[in-house]
């Protein structure tokens, strides 16, 4: 262990002790599991004890050698470093003992000790550790000593395991005198001291996680952080080997075959099953049990009187020492016996795999395969082991085409599972000559999702095999609907037969939940209704029914979200991850994290979708292709857009969208997706250029129906910010618009972007209040707070401060609910600036005295520099007229030009006052 001392508070609690009375004797006894830090411990008080000028005598108590008595005293004396005169007459006193059992009767011994103790400068301490193994003698010469030496200052301070301990030991302990003992337990390290003896800051997930492997013990905690960086660590080199190994060699034959038996069996085990695997008959066996037992190698439960190991490490170790053959013929035996028992599949499993055997029995390779599809979710890897040893152990001229294509499809996903990608497209490509439909159409699912090209992208290829017409259709619809690409005119009409004809209702539900995501793609007005009896139709089935064609969920979900409903979509999303997290299917989660991620975006769950990429991103960039990734990297953008606390640049937006693949629908959406985070970022230039990219031209034919008013009203608004006129657009919003709220939310916007550009802030300021509420009444709270934002603005700039400060405060309280720093950011600044004008006299009431329309040029001068001309053109009136209504403005301001009007509307300048 590191030099370090981890563990202060004891440390110090036990100097406090030795520090009460300098003349006193008194013991202390430092209880601990194996490898809690006992030694550590007493050597930090020693090395503590001799800085401080005291005397101290430490030694190890061992099993003791009766030929030898009180043999850690005597080591504790040959062990000092220029001993006085009275610690060798002490030694040769005791030396002198030969074969004496009872030193403690002797005078001579007794006499020498406390000259020695009396002569000391300072107090002495006597460390004894493994008190637990202290032999007789030197037991009763301490217990003798401490009554005889009352007032020399002496301190016995004992570390020991809390079992066993002997009768003897523990009535020492009990019965100290003439002071009582003092009790100094370890208790588990803490996730701050596990940190610091890690050398990890604390926040480090991994910290607890092994600490928490470890039940906070110190030995162990180092050797599993060891296994961590060292994969191929070999336990019987480490500390902890070394001494379990030590462990072993004080142990007889039948013992240590006993311990040996339950190492290799694993789990806990009573004494018949040891009987059995030992065969040494249950009589032998009982006895070394118990022995074993009393070396605290091995520990009852009291409950169910099975036996296991202290620590699944100390097993660890004694399985890797035991001889290859006699660990073969243990688990040859356990699984004879468990088989027997009708024990699971993953009890057998284990010692399956560990056979050698060149080919595994029928049954054994079932049992195998059942037991990876029972552990595939939670350890992958473990998973990946047994698929592998089916595999490589399968007999010749068995049939390999039903059962071995099973177990192949199982293997790829656990492969992707463990992250093991370049293994599973190996294996996607060994599949492509299976004569099983199955496995040719889950392996061109499978390429498509991964992005792979040449491996099984069409499930009718040849080698493929004869495919069953549904499953043709579907696979073919599901290859499409993963690469982003659009579905053929005869692709179309299969599905819609899958989709429509009596069979299996799995295949109708995911043939419908295709061909809706193509009829939101393609503008089909029917949509409207085919999603909602899409969702009815796959919400009637079971997660068993879905477990053939998990990508319905996907398919499901990413028509609902398009189509303007991300509350479904979320909610089949999260169903979908479910399914695919049992059957193993990880190639699909990249589709269904982004998928989940942008419906909470939509929902104004921004947490929640920072929280999923977050653990996807580990994953992800193997598992996806590249629409997928470009299409996450949009949606962290905008959340991140949306949840800093500083404002977000867009100079790095451009370069992402130039790399990513505007062919795929993914890619699309992803520049949608980036071009929102660009106008959050105030650059609506740029968001303007990333939504024209994605939808192919100014008509956005290759945006989805629900999505053009959004993207219509954007362009809108950044035609306003550039002074340009953005009715053509609002036209766009207005016609492509349903009756859903979100989208005439989207219509208010663009008109409200459509007044402001025009000046009057007033009644867009109106329209974007609407759009807010609209908003509200979708669900959607992020753009709900976003709209509360701009309404708020652009009241303040109408004068209609309590409007303002209205909208400002639940824009507040919905970022802070929603976690969008960015907006709540933004509403504090709003309301700073509010309180500034405020605090100028408001200077947008300053335009109180004029008309609605001179107060629409007066703002849209002061708003955008236009001159006279373009006044006249932006309002579609006349030069004369625009310089009529200058003329009235300047009178009724008491002003002369148009410098003066624009520092009245800023309030630089109180109205009636000459300009300078």
């Amino acid at each position: 262990m590191p030099h370090e001392v981890i563990r202060h508070s004891e440390l110090q609690r036990i100097t406090d002790l030795i520090e009460i009375d300098e003349r006193g004797t008194r013991i202390v006894e430092i209880v601990g599991e194996p490898g809690a830090g006992k030694s550590f411990l007493l050597s930090a008080l020693a090395r503590r004890a001799e800085a401080g000028g005291l005397s101290v005598l430490s030694a190890r108590c061992a099993e003791h050698d009766p030929d030898i008595p009180c043999l850690p005293l005597l080591a504790a004396l040959g062990a000092m470093t220029d001993p006085a005169e009275p610690a060798l007459r002490l030694h040769r006193s005791l030396s002198a003992q030969g074969r004496s059992r009872h030193p403690e009767h002797d005078p001579q011994v007794l006499e020498a000790f406390r000259h020695m103790l009396r002569t000391s400068p300072a107090r002495t301490l006597l460390l004894l550790d493994d008190f637990h193994l202290v032999d007789p003698a030197t037991l009763a010469l301490v217990r003798a000593l401490i009554r005889s030496v009352a007032g020399v200052g002496l301190v016995v301070i004992v570390a020991h395991r809390p079992r066993p301990i002997p009768p003897q030991v523990r009535c020492f302990l009990d019965d100290a005198e003439p002071m009582p003992g003092v009790r100094v337990e370890l208790l588990p390290l803490n996730a701050d001291c596990a940190a610091r003896l890690l050398r990890m800051d604390e926040a480090n997930a991994a910290v607890g996680e092994l600490n928490r492997a470890a039940a906070g013990n110190p030995l162990y905690l180092l050797t599993l952080a060891g296994q961590r960086r060292a994969a191929q660590l070999e336990l019987g080199e480490t500390s902890l080997g070394s001494r379990v190994l030590a462990e072993l060699a004080g142990l007889d034959p039948d013992q240590v075959h006993v311990a040996e038996a339950a190492a290799v069996f694993g789990e806990p085990v009573d004494i018949d099953t040891l009987a059995f695997l030992t065969r040494l008959g249950t009589h032998r066996s009982c006895r070394a049990t118990n022995i074993v037992l009393e070396r605290d190698l091995l520990r009852r439960d009291p409950a169910t009187g099975a036996v296991c190991f202290r620590h699944p490490l100390v097993r660890d170790v004694v399985a890797a020492h035991t001889d290859h053959h006699r660990r073969k013929a243990i688990h040859r035996r356990a699984a004879d016996l468990l088989g027997r028992r009708g024990a699971p599949a993953v009890t057998l499993a284990p010692h399956l795999e560990a056979l050698d055997d060149d080919a595994l029995r029928p049954e054994y390779r079932h049992v195998l395969y059942r037991a990876a599809l029972d552990v595939l979710e939670r350890d992958p890897r473990r998973a990946v082991r047994w698929l592998e040893t089916v595999l490589l152990r399968w007999p010749e001229g068995c049939d390999r085409d039903h059962e071995n294509d099973s177990v192949r499809i199982a293997l790829i996903r656990a492969y992707l599972a463990s992250g093991r990608q370049p293994q599973a497209v190996k294996l996607l490509r060994e599949i492509r000559s299976s004569a099983r439909p199955g496995a040719a159409a889950f392996g061109a699912v499978a390429a498509a999702a991964l992005g792979t090209p040449g491996v099984l992208e069409d499930p009718r290829s040849p080698g493929a095999g004869a495919l069953d017409p549904s499953m043709t259709a579907v696979s073919r619809g599901a290859v499409r609907f993963l690469r982003g690409e659009p579905l053929t005119v005869g692709e179309w009409g299969e599905l819609r037969r899958v989709a429509t004809r009596a069979g299996s209702r799995i295949e109708r539900a995911t043939a419908s939940a295709l061909l809706a995501t193509q009829s939101v793609w393609n503008h089909d007005r029917g949509t409207d209704d085919g999603v909602p009896a899409c969702a009815a139709e796959l919400d009637a089935l079971t997660d068993a029914d879905c477990e053939e064609h998990p990508v319905c969920w996907a398919a499901l979900g990413w028509a609902e979200a398009l189509s303007g409903d991300p509350a479904a979509a979320e909610r089949h999303f999260r169903r979908g991850l479910s399914a695919i997290a049992r059957s193993g299917d990880v190639h699909l989660r990249p589709v269904m994290v982004a998928g989940a991620a942008y419906a909470y975006q939509e929902l104004g769950r921004f947490a929640e979708a920072a929280e999923l990429c977050a653990e996807a991103a580990p994953i992800l960039p193997e598992l996806a292709h590249s629409g997928f990734r470009a299409l996450l990297t949009g949606l962290e953008a905008r959340n991140s857009a949306v949840m800093s606390s500083t404002k977000t640049a867009s100079a790095r937006y451009e370069s992402l969208a130039t790399r990513w693949p505007r062919c795929s629908r993914w890619g699309r959406v992803a520049l949608l997706t980036l071009a929102d985070a660009a106008l959050l970022a105030d650059d609506a230039e740029l968001c303007a250029a990333l939504i024209l990219r994605a939808g192919g031209g100014t008509e956005l034919r290759e945006i989805p129906a629900a999505l053009l008013p959004c993207c219509f009203q954007a362009l809108a608004g950044a035609s306003a910010r550039a002074f340009a006129v953005p009715a053509r657009w609002v036209d766009c919003a207005t016609d492509t618009a349903a009756r859903a709220p979100q989208q005439q939310a989207f219509v208010r916007t663009a008109h409200g972007h459509l007044e402001h550009s025009r000046g009057d802030v007033g009644s867009a300021a109106e329209l974007y209040g609407q759009a807010a509420e609209l908003f509200a009444e979708a669900g959607m709270v992020g753009a709900q707070t976003r709209m509360l934002l701009q309404a708020a603005v652009v009241a303040g700039q109408a004068g209609q401060c309590a409007t303002a400060r209205t909208h400002l405060q639940l824009a507040r309280q919905l970022a802070r609910e929603c976690g969008a720093a960015g907006l709540h950011r933004a509403a504090v600044e709003a309301e700073a600036g509010l309180a500034r004008d405020g605090a100028r006299g408001e200077p947008n009431v300053a335009l109180l005295p004029l008309t609605d329309r001179e107060r629409q040029v007066a703002q849209l001068i002061s708003n955008t520099g236009m001159r006279t001309r373009e006044l006249a053109d932006h309002l579609g009136v006349s030069p004369r007229t625009v310089d009529a209504h200058l003329t009235r403005i300047y009178r009724k301001l008491g002003i002369t030009s148009r410098a003066a009007l624009v520092a009245v509307i800023t309030g630089r300048l109180p109205p009636g006052e000459r300009y300078l």
